[in-house]
């Protein structure tokens, strides 16, 4: 499973580290509460994954999350992802080897509980082409709360470029 996280991630940094805006998605659109917002634009995000990648070695539980909008296409069985669009993908550190605890997550360099480690935003990525914008984030929060596989998400992220991106996600994620 890291291996289909690690392919999907040296896709997306390999990838200009610019923003662009997209004009397509502005204040009038109705994208709900699953959604980030960076400069005047906000992206909807339909459908989310997390992937267990196990103990940490000092009492602390690695999970990735990525959520997606509805331009991509997550294959599970062969464990590719498929289409071109918008993405925030987390990198969770839990005091729990189950699943993420509920609470907030700070980013720092050391993978300790309650930890956000790596993080980035994606912006109109096209996975065939390899084409889009991705956003290192070097600091910020992550809120998480859940209630079996419904999870309750708000982040408040800096990117590398001096930008905020805030958003929430409410809803299932896919196990992978």
């Amino acid at each position: 499973m890291k291996k289909f996280n690690l392919i999907l991630l040296l896709a997306l940094f390999s990838i200009s580290l610019s923003c662009t805006s997209d004009d397509d998605n502005d204040d009038d659109n109705n994208i709900g509460e699953n959604f980030f917002t960076l400069g005047d634009d906000d992206y909807a995000l339909t459908q989310g994954f997390i992937e267990d990648y196990g103990d940490n070695g000092n009492d602390s539980y690695d999970f990735d999350i990525t959520l997606l909008g509805d331009g991509f296409e997550v294959d599970f069985d062969s464990e590719e992802i498929r289409g071109k669009g918008d993405a925030i993908y987390l990198d969770l550190n839990s005091d729990d080897m189950e699943d993420l605890s509920d609470g907030t997550y700070v980013f720092a360099q050391d993978r300790d509980s309650f930890t956000l480690v790596d993080a980035a935003v994606i912006i109109d990525y096209d996975i065939q082409e390899e084409t889009g914008t991705q956003l290192a984030v070097i600091g910020g929060e992550v809120i998480l709360s859940k209630s079996g596989n419904d999870y309750d998400i708000t982040f408040d992220l800096d990117t590398q470029d001096r930008r905020t991106v805030t958003g929430s996600y409410r809803g299932s994620l896919s196990r992978l």
